[in-house]
């Protein structure tokens, strides 16, 4: 994946380019569970880690653990790859 930078000013908006030769098949949905498809969902919905723990009732520490799992099972280095990733696959 790629970002890549579709503006000039000085605020940019990056824009997530995934290959489309990037198989799907790597992450098991299987081996995703509950509780981290809940913070899929709430990522995507712009939460961030304190809301997310807020929200769970559950540690910020906890909260940024599974996001590393997440980032391991899907071969994401960053959050926002993780979050393009979930979306192209069909994850949730």
């Amino acid at each position: 994946m790629m970002l890549i930078d579709t503006s000039n000013s000085k605020k940019p908006f990056y824009k997530a380019i995934v290959d489309n030769d990037e198989p799907c098949s790597n992450v098991n949905r299987a081996n995703i569970t509950k509780i981290e498809r809940e913070i899929l969902a709430l990522l995507i919905n712009r939460k961030n880690c304190p809301k997310i723990a807020e929200e769970l009732f559950i540690s910020y520490h906890i909260v940024e653990n599974y996001k590393k799992n997440l980032r391991i099972k899907t071969g994401s280095k960053t959050t926002l790859e993780l979050i393009s990733y979930v979306l192209h696959c069909n994850i949730l």
